[in-house]
This record gives structure tokens, C-alpha cells and sequence, in this order.
């Protein structure tokens, strides 16, 4: 009968040991629950933060588009009008030298019409 009594008291023991390491693995685990459910929570606003931002980037690139494409278009347009004033600077100089070529054959009609 003793044997059966200290079999009964180890078994008891053993059986209050388990309930004491499921409490603590229960409250553990309720521990990790909340901490997850508030990093869940976290990580759902900061993926509301990111949104904006990702939509204002995307807009912000499409308009640095535009500007470049724009800044290339005047870029072009200036290359084109330096290089119509580099030919109509060159036709003044013609028409310059032309000029002075027919006032010197002019002056020398002149002087031999004297």
C-alpha cells in the first residue's frame, strides 16, 4: 500500500508539474500573441505610411520624366538655333566681303570716271 502511495503522490506531483508548465507555456504564449498582434499592427501602418510615399516617388519620377524629356526638347531647340546663327553669321561675313569687294569696284569705276 505505501508503494501505491508514493506511486499516487509522484503521479500527483507530476500531474501539478505539467498544469504549472502549461500555465507558464499558456502565458507565454499569450505573451508572444500580443506582441504579435502588435507587430502586426505596427507593420499594417507602416505599410499604410508607405503607400502614399510609393505613389508620391512614382509621381515624382513620371513628372522628373517630363522635365527631362522637356529639358532635351530646349536642348535640342537651342543646339538648332546656335547652329541657324553660325549660318547666318557666316552669310553676314559673305555678304560683308561681298559689299566691300563691289564698293571697291565701285570706287575704282569712280576714279576712272575721273
Amino acid at each position: 500500500m505505501a508503494s501505491k502511495d508514493r506511486q499516487r503522490e509522484a503521479a500527483e506531483d507530476t500531474v501539478v508539474q505539467l498544469r504549472q508548465e502549461n500555465a507558464a507555456l499558456r502565458s507565454d504564449n499569450q505573451t508572444l500573441q500580443h506582441h504579435r498582434s502588435i507587430l502586426e499592427h505596427n507593420l499594417d501602418e507602416l505599410k499604410e505610411e508607405r503607400e502614399p510615399l510609393a505613389k508620391k516617388a512614382a509621381g515624382l519620377q513620371t513628372k522628373l520624366g517630363l522635365m527631362h524629356a522637356e529639358l532635351l526638347t530646349k536642348f535640342n531647340e537651342m543646339k538648332a538655333e546656335q547652329v541657324e546663327a553660325k549660318k547666318m553669321e557666316m552669310r553676314k561675313d559673305g555678304l560683308k566681303a561681298e559689299v566691300a569687294g563691289l564698293r571697291k569696284k565701285q570706287l575704282a569705276s569712280e576714279a576712272k570716271l575721273r
